[in-house]
C-alpha cells in the first residue's frame, strides 16, 4: 500500500527531494546513484562526522552508478573512482 508523496530533505547536502514509499519502492524515484565523487555528497564533511561521533567501522561502497553499468570493466572503474575519492579521506 504506497504512501502519499512527500519530500526528504539529503542528510549530506540538505537538498530536498520528493519521494513516493511503498512497500515495493522505498523511496526511490528521488535519488540518482552515483559513485563516491561523482553526486553531491560532500564526502569530507561525511567522514568527518563519521569521525566526530567516533566510528570506526566498515564503510562499504554499493555500486549502483548507471554510467558505470554495463561491463565488467565499466564496473571496475566506477569501484576505482570510489577508492581513489575516499582513500585520502580514510588514512
Amino acid at each position: 500500500m504506497s504512501q502519499p508523496c512527500g519530500v526528504r530533505r539529503s542528510c549530506a547536502t540538505g537538498a530536498v527531494f520528493p519521494y513516493r514509499r511503498s512497500i515495493l519502492t522505498p523511496g526511490w524515484g528521488w535519488q540518482k546513484g552515483r559513485m563516491p565523487g561523482r553526486g553531491e555528497v560532500d564526502w569530507g564533511l561525511f567522514v568527518g562526522a563519521l569521525r566526530d561521533v567516533g566510528f570506526d567501522g566498515t564503510i562499504s561502497v554499493e555500486h549502483e552508478d548507471d554510467d558505470f553499468e554495463g561491463s565488467g570493466e565499466l564496473v571496475e572503474r566506477g569501484f576505482l573512482v570510489a577508492r581513489e575519492t575516499l582513500a585520502l579521506l580514510l588514512t
